[in-house]
């Protein structure tokens, strides 16, 4: 986890692939734009819990990248994946990342 983290640019590029072959990916990305907060417990509650249970930020990458996905699409089922994923998602909705 520590390299994806070290190596921005590398976990945009690889965002950006992960959203060319999941494109809800990149609408997730958007949302997170719109909700984006500097308000830590707004941050959590949008990332973990949403409108009703599953519906946070986090559950739906869950569901999209990494390990869910290694029987359907086995090119986006790996733990750098999910971490590009989630680190890319969660960093614009906190405000540190690119938007």
């Amino acid at each position: 986890m520590q390299d994806i983290l070290s190596r921005p640019n590398e976990r945009i590029a690889a965002f950006e692939r992960l959203c060319s072959i999941e494109p809800r990916l990149h609408r997730l990305y958007r949302k997170a734009e719109r909700l984006r907060s500097n308000d830590l417990g707004e941050v959590i509650k949008v990332w973990h819990y949403g409108r009703f249970p599953g519906d946070g930020l986090k559950c739906r990458i869950d569901r999209l990248v990494g390990y869910a996905r290694r029987q359907d699409l086995p090119a986006i089922s790996s733990s750098s994946d999910y971490d590009a994923a989630y680190f890319e998602i969660l960093s614009v909705l906190d405000g540190t990342g690119r938007a």
